[in-house]
C-alpha cells in the first residue's frame, strides 16, 4: 500500500511523466560538449549571440512547485531549480528561440549560467 501511494504521488507521476516525454528521439544526434563552457565562455556568448536556439528534436519540460520553484527536464535530466534559473528554464521550455537580450538579464546570476553551461554541454540548445 505504502508503495502503491508513493508510486501515484504527484510528484513520482510528474517526474516519470517529464523524464519520459523529453528524452531525446532516436533518430536525433544531438551535438554535445566534450565539456560545459564556463561561466566566462557563457557570458561572452550571451554578449556575442543573436538568439538561443532549442537544438532540433529536443523538447523541455518543467512542473512549477511554488512561484520560484521548478523541477525542469532536458533530454530526460531531471534538475530542481529556484530564483533567475527557474525563469531562465521557463523561458526556454516556452519557446524554441529566444533573443540573448531576453535572457542575457537572467544570465548575471550564476545558477542560471551553470544552467546554460549545462544545456549547452548537453546539446540541448545552440548559439545563433
Amino acid at each position: 500500500e505504502i508503495v502503491k501511494k508513493q508510486l501515484l504521488s504527484e510528484e513520482c507521476v510528474g517526474d516519470w511523466l517529464g523524464q519520459f516525454t523529453t528524452e531525446p528521439y532516436d533518430d536525433v544526434e544531438l551535438q554535445r560538449l566534450r565539456k560545459a563552457p564556463t561561466s566566462k565562455a557563457v557570458r561572452s556568448l550571451m554578449a556575442s549571440a543573436r538568439a538561443i536556439v532549442r537544438a532540433e528534436g529536443v523538447r523541455f519540460a518543467y512542473r512549477r512547485h511554488d512561484r520560484d520553484t521548478i523541477s525542469f527536464f532536458a533530454n530526460g535530466v531531471k534538475m530542481e531549480l529556484s530564483g533567475k534559473a527557474a525563469a531562465a528554464a521557463i523561458m526556454l521550455s516556452d519557446r524554441i528561440s529566444i533573443p540573448s537580450s531576453d535572457l542575457r538579464p537572467l544570465c548575471r546570476d550564476t545558477k542560471a549560467v551553470d544552467l546554460v553551461s549545462r544545456l549547452l554541454e548537453m546539446g540541448a540548445i545552440v548559439v545563433d
